[in-house]
């Protein structure tokens, strides 16, 4: 009798993990003023971008002054006070109580003259943690900010839409945009020199980030699969007629109870089996 020779291909199936570019978001600066008519309506504006609530329990402001390479931490002001800051929400920490008759509300702390909300243009101001990490930071420690791109004397410093992760201390210049009255810096992305700003100018933006609900829950993992190059062939005898089926087999260490439906868990899907029935004649592994 004649026979024929039956081939089957074995890929090593990969469902490969799909990398998310979503932002996660946190406790941020996003403004921080020096009004060109009222250095008592001087404030730090703090928001949470992330999707849950954050505890400041511990959290402070903290100052490095002029081109200190270290900061002011006898002048630090303690958040604690403003308990849990939700989703969306802000909190300002003005430096008098002048706050209120300049932009209409009060101020969730008055942090008083000489510390982190009582800068005039060209310091550097950071939120920390409760180990002195470094949570958000605006300008660069060490570095005398006057004619610089994070001078904001007489304006204020916005940050800029996109800028809506927590720095951990990596202040970049791009993601904020800076107004002055009389910087001469150069190169920068978006400062805007010969541009002061009163506080009737000021509070037209206040609390009202642009970049605020920027960052939503993630969409599901698109799955999708690659074959790589690592087939085995398996030659069989048979006698035809014959019919065959094939099914495959994957797990993930996720899922290990997993018979071939992918879960939402992401990772590497590794090929547990190949089950191949045939019928209506022999077959033999040759």
């Amino acid at each position: 009798m004649k026979k024929n020779s039956f081939l089957i291909l074995i890929f090593c199936l990969v469902f490969s993990s799909w990398q998310s570019n979503a932002q996660d978001g946190g406790l941020l600066i996003t403004a921080i003023a020096d009004p060109n008519d009222q250095a008592s309506c001087r404030f730090v504006e703090i928001h949470n971008s992330s999707l849950s609530a954050i505890d400041l329990s511990g959290y402070a402001l903290q100052r490095w002054t002029n081109g200190n390479s270290g900061p002011s931490t006898s002048n630090n002001i303690d958040l604690s006070s403003i308990g849990s800051l939700g989703p969306s929400e802000y909190a300002w920490i003005a430096n008098n109580a002048d706050f209120a008759s300049c932009y209409g509300f009060a101020p969730n702390i008055v942090g008083g003259n000489g510390g982190p909300v009582d800068s005039n243009g060209d310091d550097q101001i950071a939120i920390i943690d409760g180990s002195s990490n470094i949570i958000d930071i605006f300008g660069v420690p060490g570095e005398d900010g006057t004619d610089t791109c994070h001078e904001f004397e007489d304006g204020i410093a916005l940050r800029a839409e996109l800028n809506v992760d927590p720095n951990a201390g990596n202040w970049n210049e791009a993601g904020w945009i800076v107004y002055s009255d009389g910087s001469s810096a150069s190169g920068c992305t978006n400062h805007n020199s010969n541009q002061a700003q009163n506080a009737s100018d000021i509070s037209l933006l206040i609390g009202d980030w642009a970049g605020e609900g920027s960052v939503v829950p993630p969409g599901p993992p698109p799955p999708y699969i690659l074959s790589q190059d690592c087939s085995e062939e398996m030659p069989l005898e048979f006698a035809p007629p014959i019919q065959a089926s094939a099914s495959v087999m994957v797990a993930d260490s996720g899922y290990p109870s997993d018979t071939g439906v992918v879960g939402s868990g992401l990772g590497e899907y590794v090929l547990e089996s190949i089950v191949v029935n045939a019928q209506a004649g022999s077959a033999e592994d040759i």
